[in-house]
């Protein structure tokens, strides 16, 4: 995207602050910051400076402003975050106005305790600098000061605000998203993770219904048996893990599956999803182990249970207070096979 002298026009890209409430999408953020956008989510802004020397107006700030901005980018991409911050607070010395820089910065100040990329939400005020939790939501609100509608600013502000352990005004910003749009996926699923990680799962349950009929897919669904499972009603969670590997096979959808089965004693059905994380790139020892510890100890497969203990141990699994629990689970004669089989690998 051109930059021209006469507007402000910037774009997100996939650097992710939040983990699942981060997707780079075009965004406008200046006097034409517009809440038409509905769709957009987090993500840091990045001026596209094709030439500078057709806008022969702009002035020495405004270049040394450019580049202070372009060097921020730089160090954050390189995963240097903490450099980044002095650069894009210099951007905004010689370009107060410049609401890329304010809005990367604001990010950037609590970056640093993303804690998981899978994303689930994570409050992180006991690592977050009170101070850097204020001045980040100081740029956010004088940006959305020029447009108290703006869905990206009210976005990063939950986000923000929640990363701080401010929980109500992170919802209070959500909120305000779905006032505006009130199919905005980004808001819905922050909602979400909020109240599971309050202990309020029955809470999240329409928002994660309301997902699945949005995004229809087996991300949605897998959340969406998540909670369901968090109520209790673990037959009703097999079944959406069960829809969400229509459409292929899932890593999650088929370790949440498994887990559910073997709850509802369902053991066969709780091994054959274990096999199919072999297939399915999962990981090898921990699936070996199950599978091996569900036909020794509560299927009574013990050909096929001592194979899949070689297997599980010969892919490196050696937790051996797992391997006492199963021993204790166990027949006397199986107790004695398993930890013969075990003293050979160790």
């Amino acid at each position: 995207m051109m930059v021209h002298c006469a507007d402000s026009a910037v774009r997100t890209v996939s650097i992710a602050p939040a983990g699942t409430l981060v997707i780079s999408q075009l965004v406008q953020i200046d006097e034409g910051i517009s809440g038409r956008r509905r769709a957009m989510r987090l993500g840091f802004l990045v001026l596209l400076i094709v030439s500078l020397s057709g806008c022969r107006t702009w002035s020495t700030k405004k270049e040394r402003a450019i580049d202070s901005y372009n060097q921020a980018n730089a160090l954050r991409e390189a995963g240097r975050t903490e450099d980044s911050i002095s650069y894009y607070r210099e951007a905004l010395e010689y370009e107060p106005e410049m609401a890329a820089a304010a809005y990367n910065l604001a990010l950037v100040l609590v970056a640093d305790i993303d804690d998981n990329a899978d994303s689930e939400l994570s409050n992180g005020s006991a690592s977050l600098p009170r101070e850097n939790l204020r001045e980040s939501v100081e740029l956010l609100e004088a940006l959305l000061s020029r447009d108290p509608r703006n869905l990206t600013v009210l976005r990063a502000l939950g986000w923000v605000n929640w990363k701080g352990g401010q929980t109500y005004a992170a919802q209070e910003y959500y909120q305000a998203v779905l006032a505006i749009f009130p199919a905005d996926e980004v808001a819905l699923g922050a909602m979400c993770e909020i109240y599971e990680a309050m202990g309020q799962p029955e809470k999240a349950l329409e928002n994660r219904e309301y997902l699945v009929k949005l995004a229809n897919d087996s991300e949605s669904r897998i959340n969406l048996a998540k909670t369901t499972a968090l109520l209790g009603n673990k037959r009703e969670a097999l079944r959406l893990y069960d829809e969400a590997l229509f459409d292929g096979a899932s890593i999650q959808a088929l370790k949440g599956a498994a887990e559910i089965s073997e709850e509802l004693g369902l053991y066969r059905e709780s091994t054959a999803y274990r096999e199919r994380l072999l297939d399915a790139g999962g990981d090898t020892a921990d699936a070996w182990w199950h599978i091996a510890r569900l036909r020794l100890s509560k299927i009574g497969d013990y050909e096929k249970g001592f194979e899949a203990l070689e297997h599980a141990l010969n892919a490196g699994f050696s937790d051996k207070e797992l391997i006492e629990e199963l021993v204790r689970e166990t027949p006397a004669a199986v107790e004695k096979a398993i930890r013969k089989t075990v003293e050979t690998k160790f």
